[in-house]
């Protein structure tokens, strides 16, 4: 049999794919908050303050037991290759009951292996602790060779009772304990969200929250991106912490230990002289990733089938 070799085949296995930073999660992270054109989540103001294009596949109303039994997870990981980050958040949907008031997202109670039998839109399913759902979902991502960061839920308006008021819920401490079980990286952005509001005092948080004491405006959710950049420079080291330009330092805020995390170093923290990754073979971002916006220096070139779209000033989308 004669094989042909051309210029483009000898060329082919010598692509190489930039990282991608994936998102899973709910309201609060997902493009235009709950879709009321007033909030907006978190996810879209991230990728101006790392090197990395960032996909957004959160959306509302999920948690993590709905994320899973919709193939959300699976989805992502059949998106993922070996190096990208993926940054799994949930807790405001994870509470409730089940029994006949089941709305299909409340996990079983319990912090571990617990299991409920139950039946959800006629159909019978074995539900699973919130625990179980982060660590299957961390295990089937780590298995495609993605980097996995498990972050604790943003808080409410913690000025709602008129003081500042914060307590980690129990998402969080399950949500560390995945990370732990897993190997995955933990990130407590609730805290330092929390320590961002308490910063900025009653009156700018309460105009963070136009519509409820959850859903954050265009204003908020920036503080909130912000807030998970500064518990990832602060508190990690290496992954994720390495793609963080120059923006991301420098912001609102302290460590936990009231220090400022300091760019370079052992960390092998990037500058601002890094330049963004222009995305798949050709220069060309593939289908989700951020395209434009305040900041952004990578490629404004979508894959074909796709065009940029404005998601807000900060954050474009091919899509």
């Amino acid at each position: 049999m004669k094989i042909q070799l051309t210029f483009f085949s000898l060329l082919a296995p010598c692509v190489v794919y930039a990282q991608t930073v994936y998102l899973c999660g709910d309201s609060t992270m997902a493009n235009r908050g709950a879709n009321d054109g007033a909030t907006d989540g978190w996810g879209p103001y991230l990728g101006a303050m790392i090197t990395l294009p960032v996909v957004n596949k959160a959306i509302g109303g999920r948690s993590a037991r709905s994320f899973t039994r919709e193939g959300r997870f699976t989805e992502v990981a059949n998106l993922v290759k070996s190096g990208d980050y993926v940054v799994i958040e949930f807790g405001h949907n994870d509470g409730g009951g089940l029994g006949s008031g089941d709305n299909g997202r409340t996990p079983c109670g319990g912090s571990g292996e617990e299991k409920c039998q139950v039946t959800y839109n006629g159909q019978p399913e074995t539900v699973l602790t919130y625990w179980a759902y982060l660590r299957n979902a961390a295990n089937l991502l780590k298995s495609k060779g993605a980097n996995v960061i498990i972050s604790s839920p943003t808080p409410n308006n913690v000025w709602e009772g008129g003081s500042w008021q914060y307590s980690p819920s129990r998402f969080t401490t399950m949500s560390q304990d995945a990370a732990r079980a897993t190997g995955s990286t933990f990130v407590d952005h609730g805290t330092y969200y929390a320590n961002l509001m308490k910063l900025v005092g009653k009156d700018t948080t309460n105009s963070w929250f136009p519509r409820d004491h959850t859903h954050t405006s265009p204003a908020g959710a920036k503080g909130a991106a912000e807030s998970f950049v500064k518990a990832l420079t602060c508190d990690t080291t290496g992954g994720l912490k390495s793609k963080v330009n120059s923006s991301g330092y420098g912001l609102r805020g302290t460590c936990a230990n009231g220090s400022q995390p300091s760019q370079g170093g052992s960390s092998g923290t990037t500058t601002s002289s890094t330049p963004a990754p222009t995305g798949g073979a050709g220069g060309s971002l593939p289908k989700y990733s951020q395209c434009a916006g305040a900041q952004w220096t990578g490629s404004g070139t979508c894959v074909a089938g796709t065009t940029c779209n404005k998601i807000n000033d900060w954050y474009s989308q091919c899509l």
